[in-house]
């Protein structure tokens, strides 16, 4: 059985997992360890912080609130029917000139 990793080295792991787009591999060129060591710290640690801040930063509406959200979202968006976004990035491109609005992006490009 190997040596155990610190709570600080799981969360180093954690936190670089969560800034970084990197592969496993990299991951334990970095920290050390195998690649299923850094799975298993990986999943450890996202339940942990699910576990502490999710009640806190993740809540659902009610069924009373739904219309209010409805109406505002559409509001701001034009999309019916929806009730939350997520933002994500953007990559600038050449649509089609026959569908052009079908690509917006609230960042104008």
């Amino acid at each position: 059985m190997g040596e155990a990793i610190s709570v600080e080295k799981c969360v180093a792991i954690g936190l670089y997992l969560l800034w970084s787009s990197a592969e496993d591999q990299t991951i334990v060129h970095l920290f050390g360890g195998g690649c299923s060591t850094v799975n298993l710290i990986s999943k450890e640690f996202l339940a942990a912080v699910i576990e502490v801040l999710e009640e806190r930063w993740l809540s659902m509406m009610t069924r009373e609130e739904k219309p209010e959200h409805l109406q505002e979202l559409y509001a701001v968006s034009g999309f019916p029917q929806a009730v939350g976004a997520l933002d994500g990035c953007h990559t600038p491109i050449s649509p089609p000139q026959k569908c052009v609005v079908d690509y917006y992006n609230f960042k104008g490009w």
